[in-house]
C-alpha cells in the first residue's frame, strides 16, 4: 500500500564524537577511550548532564513538503540551506512528482504551469500549494535531534515519525538517542525505566517520604514537605532509583 505522505532523509556528514568524549573525560580526568560507556549513561539525562550531545553534529539532506518545513523552523538551534523557489520555480514546467503524493490535481497543475508560461511569478508564489516538495541540508546537534525524536515521534503528522526512524537508522551513534518507544504524553514514565513509579508515588529517602512531582528524561523531580518548612524539591537520577531500589 502506497504511503500518502513523503519525506526522504540522507546523511551527508557527521562529526564531533571523539571531541565530545574528550570533553566528558575532563570532569574526572579520565581516559577518553573509556567515555563511550559513560556517554551512553549520560545521554538520557538532561539538566546539563548530556550537554556533550551539543558537540556532536550531523548534516542531513531532507526532502519534505513545505508544510513540514514550517514546523521544522521551530528548532532554531540548527541551520538549513534549501532549494530556492525564488530562483528555480520559473525555469521549467512543474510536474506531479514535484509535489507530495496526492498533493495536487492535474487541472491545478496546469493552472500553475500557465502562470509560469505567462511569467506571473508573484501570482504563482501566492498560489503554490504547501504540498510542494523541497530539499534542505539540515545541520543540527545530537541534542537537537534528541529533542525532535522526543517531541515529534508521536506527532499527528506522520512525517516526523518517519524522519526519526530514518535518522536513527542512519546516524553513527543511535545508542545516544532515545528510541521511538518513549513516552507519548507529558509526565508518562518511559517504559525502558522498568520500575513502578507514577505521579504521586512515595519514595523513602532517609527519614522522609518524598512524592514524585513530575518526570524528566532520565530522572524524577521529587517534592517533600517537612515540619517547619517546604515544600522542597530534589532531582533524582533514574539510575539511582534503580540501583538503590528506591521504589
Amino acid at each position: 500500500m502506497e504511503k500518502d505522505f513523503e519525506i526522504d532523509v540522507e546523511i551527508l556528514d557527521e562529526a564531533g564524537f571523539n571531541a565530545s568524549m574528550i570533553g566528558i573525560s575532563l570532569s574526572h580526568d579520565q581516559d577518553p577511550k573509556d567515555m563511550p560507556k559513560v556517554a551512553r549513561r549520560l545521554a538520557p539525562m538532561d539538566m546539563g548532564h548530556n550537554k556533550f550531545l551539543e558537540s556532536m553534529m550531523v548534516w542531513f539532506m531532507v526532502r519534505s513538503p513545505r508544510y513540514v518545513w514550517q514546523q521544522a523552523d521551530t528548532y532554531r538551534i540548527s541551520t538549513k540551506q534549501s532549494e530556492s523557489t525564488m530562483h528555480t520555480v520559473m525555469r521549467r514546467s512543474l510536474r506531479i512528482s514535484d509535489f507530495e503524493v496526492d498533493g495536487i490535481t492535474r487541472s491545478y497543475l496546469a493552472q500553475l504551469n500557465k502562470l509560469i508560461k505567462d511569467d506571473k511569478f508573484f501570482t504563482l508564489k501566492k498560489r503554490m500549494p504547501e504540498s510542494i516538495m523541497q530539499k534542505r541540508v539540515w545541520c543540527m546537534s545530537y541534542k537537537t535531534l534528541r529533542n525532535i525524536i522526543l517531541q515529534r515521534s508521536h506527532h499527528r503528522l506522520p512525517h516526523w515519525k518517519s524522519f526519526a526512524e530514518q535518522a536513527l537508522r542512519l546516524v553513527q551513534h543511535p545508542e545516544l538517542l532515545p528510541s521511538l518507544d518513549g513516552p507519548k504524553k507529558k509526565n508518562e514514565i518511559p517504559p525502558q525505566i522498568g520500575i513502578c513509579l507514577t505521579l504521586n508515588s512515595r519514595v523513602r529517602i532517609g527519614s522522609n517520604y518524598w512524592k514524585v512531582h513530575r518526570f524528566l528524561d532520565g530522572g524524577f523531580v521529587l517534592m517533600v514537605c517537612v515540619a517547619g518548612g517546604g515544600p522542597y524539591n530534589m532531582i533524582l537520577p533514574e539510575d539511582q532509583v534503580i540501583n538503590e531500589n528506591l521504589l
